[in-house]
């Protein structure tokens, strides 16, 4: 069922690119985006057997698609305050762009998880070339480093502080996430397929918003080559996010069950800050 509800949404968003209708055509992106997790999930199902939205399609969207929501908005509450990049074309309506940032930033960690998947396998955990336990020195010194370099950012929100929020989450959930203590050859395959998968993902993310209508337009390096929207050496900037969006997609499965308490907090949350972000945006950019 779900694969022709995918198909359902790419086809819906391909007619809105060369037949757009004014309403509808601010959801292009998520049209698409959609259906494209769609797919990868029933491949995954295919080739692993199982896959993030069939085998549990409450954590799915009771945890995993809020916490998208937030999790990409902390980089959306960065950006306003060293702008990198804009959004063109955004719907006046208030409550419109607030339901069109849900349906759009839910997507981000669905679809990266799902690419990563096909690429190598079912994600449970973060392999490490550890021979013992990490220490609670470093438990302790990560999470403090990750929130010296957001708190940097704020006193100085300059391009290369900018660069750093990529990685803080990475750093504050390290040592809360499920690691696997593995070969360096392990290690070193598993961190080449989340590279692979983030490059992956990041090519198919501009593809789909260059023929958006609502678009993100980038400010950063005016005058470099680049491949749709996104400058070449941008694509450098998905290393260190990835990484960040593993660590919290791991940290949602170890910690957060998809109970009803939960998904309303959750949602309560995606929905505030979504709503919040909305009228600083519009604030900022005189939407």
């Amino acid at each position: 069922m779900w694969i022709s509800v995918s198909f359902a949404l790419l086809a819906i968003g391909g007619v809105l690119i060369f037949y757009p209708i004014e309403s509808l055509s601010y959801f292009t992106y998520p049209f698409l985006m959609w259906g494209v997790i769609g797919l990868f999930d029933f491949l995954n199902q295919k080739r692993w057997g199982e896959s993030l939205i069939k085998n549990n399609p409450k954590k799915f969207w009771g945890n995993i698609v809020p916490l998208s929501i937030i999790f990409w908005l902390f980089f959306e509450f960065g950006n306003l305050l060293y702008v990198q990049w804009e959004y063109l074309n955004v719907p006046s309506n208030k409550p419109t762009a607030v339901f069109l940032t849900i349906l759009s930033f839910g997507t981000v960690i669905p679809f990266v998880v799902e690419v990563i998947w096909l690429l190598q396998c079912p994600v449970k955990s973060f392999p490490v070339p550890l021979k013992k336990k990490m220490s609670s020195f470093y438990s302790l010194v990560l999470p403090f480093v990750g929130f010296l370099l957001l708190f940097l950012y704020i006193l100085d929100p300059s391009f290369l502080m900018a660069q750093t929020i990529w990685i803080a989450p990475f750093l504050f959930l390290l040592p809360f996430m499920p690691l696997q203590k593995a070969s360096f050859i392990k290690a070193k395959r598993f961190t080449l397929y989340l590279i692979g998968g983030i490059l992956l993902s990041g090519f198919v993310w501009e593809v789909l918003n260059f023929w958006a209508k609502t678009k993100w337009h980038y400010l950063i390096f005016p005058n470099a080559l680049r491949v749709f929207e996104m400058p070449v050496i941008g694509y450098l900037g998905y290393i260190p996010f990835v990484f960040s969006l593993i660590a919290v997609y791991l940290f949602i499965n170890r910690f957060f069950a998809p109970t009803r308490i939960n998904i309303v907090i959750f949602y309560i949350l995606a929905i505030l800050l979504s709503y919040f972000f909305v009228l600083l945006y519009f604030r900022s950019f005189h939407v």
